[in-house]
């Protein structure tokens, strides 16, 4: 039998981006987790077209809500937002799911999947992003922000703009580490 050396397997610790909170209890704050993957060689600010990842919920009002507010923080950061794809230097995926634990795990980017670490009764919202490069389609960042914040009155697109300033908390972040906070 081999050994595996200490380093590979505090590296691959690393990468899994898990750790453990309990869920926000009866009456408790409301947990939102941040979950970021990158090369480290992420594009410094430059134009970028915005868009859904279902193209069929590209006109969705809860779906525009989310994209906008992704828009609104990457301005912040200083990227700046175009309306055509052939102006743009970089293109960011949007997408937003209400669901449990399981089935948020399931969804978007491959290097996102199974990073949804949240549970407890509540029905849980996600905000994924990815931003590729246009020209060869390279993902250079992804992320998920998750909130097992309810929506005010029903409308999940009030968590749009908690959610991508969560998400986009000292972009890039550290690659492959859960930020949590109340």
């Amino acid at each position: 039998m081999k050994a595996i050396p200490v380093l590979v397997i505090a590296f691959a610790l690393s990468l899994s981006g898990c750790e453990t909170m309990p869920a926000a209890g009866a009456g408790g704050p409301a947990i939102t987790e941040a979950y970021r993957v990158h090369s480290g060689h992420v594009t410094p600010p430059a134009r970028i077209a915005l868009g859904s990842l279902d193209l069929a919920r590209a006109d969705d009002p809860v779906t525009r809500a989310y994209v906008g507010a992704v828009a609104a923080e990457l301005s912040r950061l200083g990227f700046t937002p175009v309306g055509d794809i052939a102006q743009a230097d970089l293109l960011a995926s949007v997408d937003v799911r209400t669901g449990g634990p399981g089935e948020l795990a399931m969804t978007g980017p491959d290097m996102l999947r199974s990073q949804t670490m949240l549970t407890g009764p509540a029905p849980l919202t996600a905000l994924t992003v990815q931003i590729r490069r246009r020209h060869d389609g390279t993902p250079l960042w992804q992320g998920r922000a998750t909130t097992q914040l309810a929506p005010a009155r029903g409308d999940v697109a009030t968590l749009s703009v908690p959610l991508a300033r969560a998400l986009f908390a000292d972009f890039p972040g550290e690659s492959g580490r859960t930020i949590r906070s109340r």
